[in-house]
This record gives C-alpha cells, structure tokens and sequence, in this order.
C-alpha cells in the first residue's frame, strides 16, 4: 500500500513551479542572483517568474573572478531582461578595489529610481 508521500513523489508534479509567485519570489530572494538568472532556463514558468523579479542584490563576492566588463554586461542583460514590475529593492555591494565604470553605475540606478 502507497502512502500518501509516495504517490505525491511518483506523480512527477513539479510542486515548486506551481507555488504562487510572490511565494516563489520570496524563496529565490535568498538564491544568489546568478542562480536565479541560470533558473530562467527551467521552463516558461520559471522564465517569467524570473522575469517579474523586485529585488536584485549584486555581491562582489559572486563575480570576483569576472572582469569589470562581464560583470557590467551581465548586469546590463539582467535589467533589460526584466518585466515592466516594480523594483523594490537594489542593492550593489562592489569592492573598492575594483572601480566600476560611474556610467554604467549610474544607468543602474537611474533604473532602479525609475522602477
């Protein structure tokens, strides 16, 4: 006899994807941000959830072996990516060791305001 975790297991019901999305966006406010941009490529639904998302937080320490123009190009591809919703949050924490170019910082948070 089955129970009642064994037929939710076999029934291949991806029970993650059918969450609400402001469920989903709370969960993948913990995944670092270059995770949550590689689970685009799961599924439409994953797609669009990823697409909708209000906060993006961008860590030195997730791009430190990029050069500043990957790093720029990625957040650049991020934003235009993104869904005409709000943005709640952004947050940038870079070294000081590592200049960025102030124009692309600028166009981030002239973005930001913006959305």
């Amino acid at each position: 006899m089955e129970s009642a975790d064994d037929q939710g297991t076999d029934s291949g019901i991806d029970w993650i994807s059918v969450l609400p999305t402001e469920i989903l966006h709370n969960i993948l406010s913990l995944v670092r941000i270059r995770t949550v941009v590689r689970m685009r490529r799961l599924s439409k639904r994953w797609r669009q959830v990823c697409k909708a998302l209000q906060f993006i937080c961008l860590t030195y320490r997730e791009f430190q072996h990029w050069n500043v123009e990957k790093f720029a190009r990625f957040v650049n591809n991020l934003l235009l990516l993104r869904a005409r919703v709000d943005l709640h949050t952004f947050q940038l924490y870079w070294s000081h060791q590592v200049p960025l170019e102030c124009n692309d910082v600028r166009m981030w948070i002239g973005y930001a305001v913006k959305h």
